[in-house]
């Protein structure tokens, strides 16, 4: 039975990322910054320096775990933001990857009333938002900001947190990669979403 449930997980991880083969390592991206992001961040597959010692501290970790996880070192290896602030959903080994990315990155809970002074990493779920305050907390955090969302299109609930961030006038960047997204606050670039195979 367990074979079998791991046959359909790959199936559908397949099915995926046929559906977003032409979204693959930036084709159709034009702007020189997102592209960078999506070659060396995102779709990065030189295996960097912690993920063999990563890998024997969480080994039993499903694949499209460990390949968020891994992103979140490659994004926090490429931000070098002294914070990084999670919320309760958060998988437990993507302090450990944050951590490993950027060791001085500071990791602390979430509290959608904190006030944070500087640039940071956010790392959210569905779970962690309240729809009808999630574009008030986006005026509020401070420029420069990055917001990564766990578990893209798998719940309703999460698309809906996703849409609201992709419509917010303070938002340029996103990248929807099906199983998570990411998000940029950065008010010198002009707003572009971005579907990447991921």
């Amino acid at each position: 039975m367990e074979n079998k449930l791991m046959t359909l997980e790959k199936l559908r991880r397949y099915k995926v990322w046929l559906q977003r083969m032409g979204c693959s390592r930036g084709f159709g991206v034009q702007s020189p910054s997102a592209y960078s992001f999506v070659r060396y961040v995102i779709n990065e597959h030189y295996p960097y320096y912690a993920y063999e010692e990563l890998l024997g501290e969480y080994p039993e970790i499903s694949v499209i775990t460990r390949r968020k996880a891994e992103f979140l070192f490659r994004l926090s290896n490429f931000l070098q933001y002294e914070y990084c602030y999670m919320g309760g959903d958060s998988e437990s080994c993507f302090s450990t990857y944050i951590s490993y990315g950027c060791r001085k990155t500071i990791i602390r809970s979430f509290n959608v009333g904190m006030n944070a002074p500087d640039a940071a990493l956010y790392i959210l779920s569905q779970k962690d938002v309240d729809l009808n305050d999630f574009s008030d907390f986006i005026d509020c955090l401070p420029d420069n900001s990055v917001i990564f969302i766990n578990g893209l299109l798998k719940e309703e609930r999460t698309k809906a947190v996703w849409n609201i961030m992709m419509q917010h006038k303070r938002i340029s960047f996103s990248f929807d990669m099906y199983y998570c997204g990411v998000a940029f606050m950065n008010p010198k670039t002009p707003k572009q979403n971005f579907k990447i195979n991921f």
